[in-house]
């Protein structure tokens, strides 16, 4: 497309709203998908609260930048400025990325599981029982 063309306004609106509500419906079924998938277990439990927080925060940076690229084609549809924020948001969206894998390594150094001790005494009568 030439810059001298005109986008097509239902076509840009289109894709930008689409974009900003993608994140936002792909977060809410990751988020319900994890929470029908809790566990009687508490340290599985918190681990899926944060991973569900983390989701939302990152749909939530995502679904800004393109709402402010609807929001400014919206007020100046005659000049090109939204496009400013279209060259920013795949950045927003790799520092997603970048920090839902960094948060991993948290999420397995709090992940640490305390054994209790009937735990215990049931794993030293099986290992007694398998060396014997």
């Amino acid at each position: 497309m030439s810059p001298t063309l005109s986008a097509s306004p239902v076509g840009t609106f289109g894709s930008l709203i689409s974009l900003a509500a993608s994140d936002i419906v792909m977060s809410i079924i990751l988020a319900s998908v994890f929470w029908r998938r809790r566990s009687v277990f508490p340290t599985v439990n918190r681990v899926l609260r944060l991973v569900i927080l983390y989701s939302m925060e990152t749909a939530l940076i995502t679904s800004v930048g393109a709402t402010a690229g609807v929001v400014m084609f919206a007020a100046i549809p005659s000049l090109p400025v939204f496009t400013a924020v279209l060259w920013i948001l795949p950045n927003l969206i790799l520092s997603s990325l970048f920090v839902a894998l960094n948060a991993r390594q948290g999420l397995r150094a709090q992940n640490v599981i305390i054994m209790s001790p009937i735990q215990r005494s049931h794993e030293t009568e099986v290992s007694c029982i398998s060396h014997s």
